[in-house]
């Protein structure tokens, strides 16, 4: 399993390793050593980043040494990285195609499938150059309401900016907690002046609540997953969530996967009802001792499980389910 010490590594590691079925063997790599996944896993590894054209050969060796069953990536930096050299492994990958990685991280595409297929999505305008840019702004309605902005190509909330007439700097000083401060649209313009103008989308500013839909799919077909809550956020995480009934969601995530051929793993995030990005690979998923999708999608991997016999596990989730993320540390000599 890539990227061991991420902030959802600990609990999927565990979630291999304590089945219920028979003794799991996690190795684990990361690019430092300072990772509290090397305390969880049963081996651990420093490897190059995943942004390292050295990345994707040295995990390949390093399965084929460890005698591993299957490859378990779970970073965004890692997926597109292995999705190109899959060939090279010798056991299942969990990962999608390099086509379908490259369709989900293109969120101007992924809008304009939304559009087609009728998912609702945030008013959204591409921007290539400053004039673009402030046109799109004022378009959404700026300076009267605040917009944000993103580039094309990044998950999360990284670069993430909101855009506001007035914004409450004091508060954000002296209150908030760590972030972007929102940027007055002459003061963006003159900071992304700094250097090329990059594609960004300039989309309306969305308040409400916040979903996921977690699903293991095979192909682009939706095969088990669920909806849930995405609640008291630190610093870009996610720290409760709750399994949710919302088929809405959950309709329009299956029809994304499809179109965009998703394989294994995703995570399809919503604002107040409206899309906001797919991301190819495993998130922070409520766990269930009945319902444990990543041990589940490795006995698919080994032909242990068919598709038929997954999607009977469907109806085992429970919208009872609450998670809470926690902070903790480990110690060890080194």
């Amino acid at each position: 399993m890539t990227a061991a010490g991420s902030p959802g590594g600990g609990r999927l590691e565990k979630s291999l390793q304590q089945n219920g079925e028979r003794e799991g063997r996690v190795v684990g790599t990361d690019m430092s050593a300072r990772r509290g996944g090397r305390a969880i896993c049963d081996s651990f590894h420093v490897v190059p980043p995943g942004s390292s054209d050295e990345f994707p050969g040295h995990l390949a060796e390093l399965a084929r040494r460890e005698e591993v069953d299957v490859v378990f990536p779970l970073s965004s930096f890692e997926v597109a990285a292995v999705a190109a050299t899959v060939e090279s492994f010798d056991v299942p990958v969990l990962v999608a195609s390099p086509e379908a990685i490259a369709a989900c991280n293109d969120k101007a595409r992924t809008m304009d499938l939304c559009a087609r297929l009728g998912v609702p999505i945030p008013r959204s305008i591409t921007a290539t150059s400053p004039e673009e840019f402030r046109a799109a702004a004022h378009e959404l309605g700026y300076p009267d309401v605040d917009v944000c902005t993103k580039p094309t190509g990044l998950k999360g909330s990284r670069g993430f900016l909101v855009i506001s007439a007035s914004p409450n700097r004091r508060w954000h000083i002296l209150e908030a907690r760590p972030g972007p401060i929102p940027l007055t649209l002459d003061e963006a313009l003159a900071a992304l002046a700094e250097g090329d103008f990059p594609t960004l989308l300039v989309m309306d500013y969305l308040k409400g609540a916040e979903h996921t839909v977690d699903a293991l799919c095979r192909g682009g077909r939706f095969i088990v997953g669920h909806a849930k809550t995405r609640e008291a956020v630190r610093a870009g995480l996610a720290m409760y969530f709750e399994t949710a009934d919302e088929p809405e969601l959950v309709e329009h995530s299956r029809a994304l996967c499809v179109e965009l051929g998703v394989d294994w793993f995703v995570n399809v995030q919503f604002l107040d009802g409206r899309l906001l990005e797919v991301n190819p690979r495993i998130s922070t998923i409520v766990y269930q001792e009945d319902f444990n999708m990543p041990y589940l999608a490795v006995k698919l991997a080994l032909g242990e499980l068919s598709e038929e016999e997954l999607a009977t596990h469907q109806s085992r989730v429970r919208m009872t389910r609450r998670a809470i993320r926690y902070y903790d540390q480990v110690e060890y000599d080194e």
